[in-house]
């Protein structure tokens, strides 16, 4: 049976219209599709079927609970299923909220259908490689069923978008990453270079898990990074 054939979603979205033809369209393409009409209400069917659905699809502005709020109680309740935020609010500063309250993905309306079915396989595809439930790189280790983090015997709290950009790095160890394959994979952004973000998290990573020690994320210059087994002397 295909991925998508596979695959349950959750839509949320208050308007009548766009249910319709999200419902008829991705049904269409495979995929098996429940709606909610708001956000408590949605917030209820992902409870009651948390672990049944491949990706919840979420417009910001919703009724009674929206959409942002929405996915910080998810997350607060240990829901790690995929979220993409489908909405209107497409400015860089709602995008890269969105993100960094625990979304995965953000498409803004008007939008084609097939790029959001792209993105859909791919953070199906995605969670499916991380179906891993922990690894280990050098003297670092990370469970993803519990998104705990730990360098040699110490835990490590980082934020949402700090975990993912770490994961993302050890599922890649070896591998020179770049600045734009970063913001697409993890933030879901074109990297234009004028801003620093990419940077500015590895730069957190660092602090906050190597402190004084050598850190595992080496930069290659002119490229992007590296995440290797072992430490290397490469602050920045």
């Amino acid at each position: 049976m295909s991925e998508r054939t596979e695959s349950k979603l959750l839509v949320v979205e208050d308007d009548e219209s766009m249910r319709v033809f999200l419902s008829a369209g991705l049904s269409e393409r495979g995929f098996k599709v429940d709606l909610a009409v708001d956000g408590k209400d949605g917030l209820a069917r992902a409870k009651a079927g948390k672990g049944r659905y491949a990706v919840y699809i979420l417009d910001i502005m919703l009724p009674k609970v929206d959409g942002r709020e929405l996915v910080k109680a998810l997350r607060a309740a240990g829901d790690s299923t995929p979220v993409l935020f489908l909405t209107a609010m497409g400015k860089t500063e709602d995008r890269v909220l969105g993100l960094e309250i625990g979304a995965d993905d953000y498409v803004v309306k008007p939008f084609e259908l097939e790029e959001l079915v792209a993105r859909l396989n791919a953070l199906i595809r995605r969670s499916h490689i991380e179906g891993e439930l922990s690894i280990r790189c050098g003297d670092l280790s990370v469970d993803r069923v519990e998104r705990r983090v730990m360098f040699k015997d110490t835990r490590i709290d980082l934020t949402q978008r700090e975990y993912q950009l770490l994961d993302y790095f050890i599922r890649h160890p070896g591998e020179v990453l770049s600045r734009e394959q970063i913001s697409r994979d993890v933030w879901g952004l074109s990297y234009t270079g004028e801003s620093n973000f990419v940077d500015v998290y590895v730069r957190h990573l660092r602090q906050k898990i190597w402190d004084k020690e050598e850190s595992q994320i080496r930069t290659v210059r002119g490229r992007g990074y590296l995440m290797s087994e072992g430490t290397v002397d490469d602050s920045d």
